[in-house]
């Protein structure tokens, strides 16, 4: 039995993801203990395994909380998308991101970000040649991408 697709709803990733900006001046000073590089992010693997500690870190870094979504948007093609258990600061050069409940699963959302169409679209819209970058304002809000064409039928 086919599953109808007629009352499925169409979500630009920006409707199903949030970017969260908060930012760490001094990791040092900031009380938390963990810092996740790009480095320390395993390419497909959605658990964080590695960190170093915020001491041997000077320069302003990004907050996340437990339950973020961590993507490495530098050297995007390394495909870098874990979901944080702890509190910490992470690079710069990573994304923090976090599920709209009321339009996605915050469980399913990195699961979807490890598609192979999800990649496609990011990398598609990446900047720079030695070292490709994915801004949130191209992965947002894209248009002719396939994960514009998103559906759920959620609700």
């Amino acid at each position: 039995m086919k599953a109808s697709k007629s009352n499925w709803e169409t979500y630009r990733f920006d409707q199903m993801a949030i970017e969260i900006k908060d930012r760490v001046e001094v990791p040092r000073e900031s009380g938390f203990k963990r810092y996740v590089g790009l480095t320390h992010l395993d390419s497909g693997s959605l658990k964080i395994w590695r960190w170093g500690s915020t001491q041997d870190v000077e320069k302003q870094k990004m907050l996340f909380k437990s339950g973020d979504i961590i993507f490495g948007r530098r050297n995007a093609y390394l495909r870098r998308v874990s979901v944080a258990d702890f509190d910490g600061v992470c690079s710069a050069h990573a994304m923090v991101l976090r599920a709209r409940p009321q339009v996605v699963l915050p469980e399913f959302l990195p699961c979807f970000m490890q598609t192979e169409t999800f990649w496609q679209a990011a990398l598609r819209n990446s900047a720079g040649s030695l070292s490709p970058t994915i801004n949130w304002s191209n992965l947002a809000r894209r248009r002719n991408s396939p994960y514009h064409h998103w559906r759920s039928s959620a609700g």
